[in-house]
């Protein structure tokens, strides 16, 4: 799916909080990298979910019921202001077994939050809405927030390690490209 461009900036904000543990990143050129972000180009969505397996020490599988092998589904949302108050959505949680770990791009005061939730808290349900203040600030006295994490490392390890990595085999490095 293309990135519209009125969403470029808020995909920017989300990409540049995790691009830092994206696999091999220190290596890419970061000028091509940022142009094409600018562009539309990077599936920002695609590369939380391979920030988060790095760090979280999973795999990326997009399974229907969740998109890392630890059972971790990634969410990304950005805070918007309709029906007069602020929140962030979370979208297409029906069908989906594991933990909700999502970050939200709160743009009206630039900031990031994170929540993990377990399957228990929004089973049923077809979207979460987590508030926040017409300031832009969170609503902590609000159900959400007690699955509230302070770091993108914390969210990326806030799962067991049922399911690691595969360990390198001979087939590994059958196909070897560059």
């Amino acid at each position: 799916m293309a990135t519209k461009p009125q969403s470029i900036w808020t995909e920017t904000a989300h990409f540049n909080n995790f691009r830092k543990f994206l696999p091999e990143f220190e290596g890419m050129c970061q000028d091509t990298v940022d142009h094409l972000l600018a562009m539309g180009i990077i599936q920002v969505s695609t590369a939380f979910e391979h920030a988060l397996a790095n760090l979280g020490n999973c795999e990326v599988i997009n399974a229907n019921h969740c998109d890392l092998s630890n059972d971790g589904e990634a969410k990304l949302t950005t805070t918007q202001y309709h029906r007069g108050k602020v929140d962030a959505h979370v979208h297409n949680v029906v069908g989906k077994t594991g933990q909700l770990l999502v970050q939200i791009y709160e743009q009206f005061t630039d900031k990031i939050y994170y929540f993990s939730i377990p399957y228990a808290a929004y089973a049923g349900l077809k979207v979460l809405e987590i508030p926040f203040t017409n300031d832009g600030l969170p609503k902590r006295n609000t159900k959400w927030y007690q699955y509230e994490v302070d770091s993108f490392e914390t969210l990326a390890t806030s799962l067991d390690k049922r399911k690691k990595k595969k360990t390198d085999s001979p087939m590994d490095h059958l196909f070897v490209f560059g």
